[in-house]
């Protein structure tokens, strides 16, 4: 993740957001995780573009405000929330097989997958 990122980052022009689906403690938890990572000074990703929100649906409101055009998951219920809110989609993460017959999303079990796909 920390060899894809920057590159997406830099591909991207720093439009690289987070948006994550969680409580106030869990908040609070990723906040001391990236801090301590150093995540945003290692990824590029600017600290302003960190948003969080209770319920996963929610993360296509977020998409819709931000204008979002490629957003990545490792749920297929949250993608299939952003379906015709953001054109390019991609699953991450190994998935359970049959889920969906119209591939609407790009699948990416790993990071060089969404390297493959995005760059």
């Amino acid at each position: 993740m920390f060899e894809v990122v920057p590159r997406l980052v830099e591909k991207f022009e720093g439009r690289v957001w987070i948006i994550s689906k969680c409580g106030s403690r869990v908040q609070e938890k990723t906040r001391r995780w990236f801090e301590h990572h150093r995540f945003f000074e290692r990824t590029g990703i600017d600290e302003a573009n960190l948003r969080f929100c209770l319920r996963r649906p929610e993360k296509a409101l977020h998409c819709a405000e931000i204008g979002i055009t490629h957003f990545i998951d490792d749920r297929y219920d949250v993608l299939k929330a952003m379906e015709g809110i953001v054109p390019n989609l991609y699953l991450f993460g190994p998935q359970q097989r049959g889920r969906s017959p119209i591939r609407w999303f790009t699948s990416t079990p790993t990071w060089a997958d969404v390297a493959r796909a995005l760059m």
